[in-house]
C-alpha cells in the first residue's frame, strides 16, 4: 500500500501495457473508479505507453508469444502462493508487487534502448549519405582533373592566340583546345572587369552553324582570368572569340568582339 493506495506507480504502467490480468487487472479497475488520484495516474501511464509506442518503429511479436510469457509468469506467481499460502487479498497486491519489481524496469529499460537505437541509426545513416555525397563529389574532381590533364598532354591539341581589338590593344588570350576531347583552356591578361550591367563572353566559332558559348570571364583586377570549358566533342573551330555581353551573357553575340583569333 503506498499513501494509503493499494497499488505502486509502476503497476499502472503495467496495465497500461496489459501485462495484468483477472484479478488484477478488475482491482485496478475497480480502484480507479472511485479513486480519482489514481485515475489520474493511470491516465498518465496510458500517456507515456502512447508515447513510447510512437518513438519506435512497430514489430509484430510472433503469435501467441504474449500468452505463453503471461502464462508462465501466472505459473511462477501461483507456485510461490501455493508455498507462502497468504490471505487471498495480499496475494493479489503482492503478486502485482512482484510484477512490478522485475517487467517494470524491464520494459522501461528496453522502451529506452529501443529509442536510442533508431536515433542513432539514423545519425549513423545523415552521416553514411553525407560521406557518399563526399565521395560523388571527390571523384567528380578527380575526373575533372584526369580530363583536364589529359587536355595538355594530348597530342591533337591545339594552342591558338587571340589578338585584341584596338579598344583593348596590350591585352593578350589564348586558348588550348581539343576537339577530341571537347576541352578547352582559357587564360587572358585582360586587367579591367567589364562595364556595369556587361560581362565578358567566350565563343568557339565552328566550322558549320552557329557560335557556341563557352562561358563567361570573370577577369579580376590586374590578374586577368583562367578557366577550363566543355563543348561537344567533335566540334571542329575555325575560331574563338571574346564579346562584350549583357550581364550573365547571351545566346548568341550581341557586342562587339575584344579578342579574336582563328585556328
Amino acid at each position: 500500500m503506498t499513501n494509503g493506495h493499494p497499488y505502486q506507480d509502476a503497476d499502472y504502467d503495467l496495465y497500461a501495457l496489459g501485462a495484468l490480468r483477472g484479478e488484477e487487472c478488475a482491482a485496478i479497475e475497480s480502484h480507479v473508479a472511485s479513486c480519482d488520484e489514481c485515475a489520474q495516474k493511470l491516465a498518465q501511464a496510458r500517456g507515456r505507453i502512447a508515447l513510447l509506442a510512437l518513438a519506435v518503429e512497430p514489430v509484430e511479436p510472433s503469435p501467441g508469444a504474449k500468452e505463453a510469457l503471461l502464462r508462465q509468469l501466472h505459473a511462477t506467481v501461483e507456485g510461490h502462493e501455493g508455498r507462502r499460502a497468504p490471505e487471498p487479498a495480499r496475494v493479489r497486491f503482492r503478486a502485482a508487487g512482484w510484477w512490478t519489481a522485475i517487467w517494470a524496469p524491464a520494459a522501461v529499460a528496453f522502451a529506452c534502448i529501443t529509442i536510442f537505437l533508431v536515433v542513432e541509426n539514423r545519425k549513423i545513416a545523415q552521416q553514411i549519405d553525407a560521406m557518399h555525397a563526399d565521395v560523388a563529389q571527390l571523384q567528380a574532381q578527380v575526373q575533372d582533373a584526369q580530363s583536364n590533364v589529359a587536355l595538355f598532354s594530348a597530342k591533337d591539341t591545339v594552342r591558338v592566340a587571340l589578338a585584341p581589338s584596338k579598344d583593348f590593344r596590350g591585352a593578350n588570350a589564348s586558348v588550348r583546345y581539343n576537339a577530341r576531347l571537347g576541352k578547352a583552356f582559357y587564360s587572358d591578361s585582360i586587367s579591367t572587369p567589364a562595364p556595369p550591367d556587361k560581362s565578358y563572353q567566350l565563343w568557339l566559332v565552328p566550322a558549320d552553324g552557329k557560335p557556341i558559348s563557352a562561358g563567361i570571364l570573370s577577369p579580376s583586377a590586374g590578374a586577368g582570368s583562367e578557366m577550363f570549358v566543355s563543348v561537344p566533342p567533335g566540334t571542329t573551330a575555325k575560331a574563338f572569340a571574346v564579346t562584350v555581353e549583357p550581364t550573365g551573357g547571351s545566346p548568341q553575340p550581341t557586342g562587339p568582339k575584344i579578342l579574336v583569333g582563328g585556328m
